[in-house]
């Protein structure tokens, strides 16, 4: 844990409704250090998924979601 850190992730852009712009701030929390980004679900299936694809454009496929 000395070496590699303690796994986390942020929920910063992932909460429900969120709108498109606040989700595209991904790249700040790459910036900050992050890797690992959790999303919550529920709701609308649609806005579900629209979100995830946003969330995977802006980490790219080396970033956990």
């Amino acid at each position: 844990m000395l070496r590699d850190g303690y796994p986390a992730y942020t929920t910063s852009t992932g909460w429900l409704g969120l709108p498109t712009p606040k989700v595209r701030a991904l790249p700040e929390a790459l910036a900050q250090g992050w890797t690992a980004f959790k999303m919550k679900v529920g709701r609308n299936l649609e806005d579900n998924v629209r979100r995830a694809a946003l969330m995977r454009e802006e980490i790219g496929p080396d970033n956990r979601s």
